[in-house]
């Protein structure tokens, strides 16, 4: 039974205290696995989108009726203007590995874009298991005596690998939409990650060893035992008492506490708005609802 005393150091006297390393969670192997496959991933998003994207390609096509959905697909502008630039410019190179003939883009581009599509889905797939075997470790370390400063690094590292893995769906919505089973359980698991990566970012509302408040918790204290908010917050509630009440700072208006509503919403907002546009129907009615208030706004400038 792990006692709780809610540890808090004067930072202004003395020096915050942190765990001992914890290889598990901070060693080198799991900060090279998590940071270097988030990069390769950002790296192949980013040719992906430079060399293999077409704006005027709608990701739902359906090649047996191709002309049809080609009539309500209206390509991003921005996209055409940047893409055909930067295009326009690297088309000799891209010619050279025979990715460009006469008369456009060559079978081989295609298979090229097939291939990377399916090394971005290995990519998400390993990011959403590391994000969820991440988690699941952190919560069965609880009652091990797991550090406050441990279960935010955990917290970090989730974080990461929910923002990359859904950062993926976006070059994968047309091959989604042909493999309905695939994306129902790739979700599942996405809404999985989403709902113990918000669990776990409470508790992390009342680390403010990182502010400038004189009172904080100890990195070293027990994580386990800011899962009870009540108590948490009589801990930080008793602060005022222990210093002048002028520098003090309400819990609310608390930097650990604000970081924490933030993070919470872009978590949420992030995979909403991500799931969602794998979904043909809602996708078409986000962007035309979206270029028609666009367009509003362009002619209220206009009047103006």
């Amino acid at each position: 039974m792990i006692n709780c005393n809610y540890r808090l150091t004067d930072q202004w006297e003395e020096e915050v205290s942190y765990p001992e390393p914890y290889e598990d969670i901070e060693g080198v192997g799991v900060l090279v696995g998590f940071l270097g496959t988030a990069w390769l991933m950002i790296a192949m998003l980013l040719v992906y989108y430079l060399v293999f994207y077409d704006p005027e390609l709608d990701p739902f096509a359906d090649k047996s009726c191709q002309g049809r959905t080609q009539a309500v697909f209206k390509a991003n502008p921005i996209d055409e203007m940047l893409l055909g630039f930067i295009r326009r410019c690297n088309r000799k190179i891209l010619g050279r590995f025979g990715c460009f003939g006469k008369d456009g883009p060559s079978p081989s581009l295609s298979r090229l874009r097939q291939s990377m599509t399916r090394c971005i889905l290995n990519f998400v797939d390993v990011q959403l298991i590391a994000g969820l075997g991440i988690l699941i470790s952190g919560f069965l370390s609880l009652n091990q005596e797991l550090s406050a400063y441990h279960w935010s690094m955990v917290v970090y590292l989730a974080w990461l690998s929910n923002i990359t893995h859904l950062s993926g769906l976006t070059a994968l919505r047309g091959y989604f939409h042909f493999r309905q089973r695939e994306r129902g359980w790739r979700l599942a698991l996405m809404f999985l990650v989403m709902v113990l990566l918000l669990i776990a970012l409470g508790p992390t509302a009342f680390f403010n060893w990182r502010g400038y408040g004189r009172y904080v918790v100890e990195p070293a204290s027990f994580a386990i035992c800011y899962f009870n908010p009540g108590k948490s917050l009589e801990a930080y509630q008793a602060t005022k008492e222990m210093q002048d009440p002028y520098w003090f700072t309400p819990f609310s208006q608390s930097m650990a506490f604000q970081d924490v509503v933030v993070s919470m919403a872009l978590v949420t907002l992030n995979f909403f708005t991500k799931a969602l546009r794998t979904f043909r129907s809602i996708s078409q009615a986000l962007n035309g609802t979206v270029r028609r208030k666009t367009a509003r706004a362009q002619c209220v400038w206009i009047d103006l």
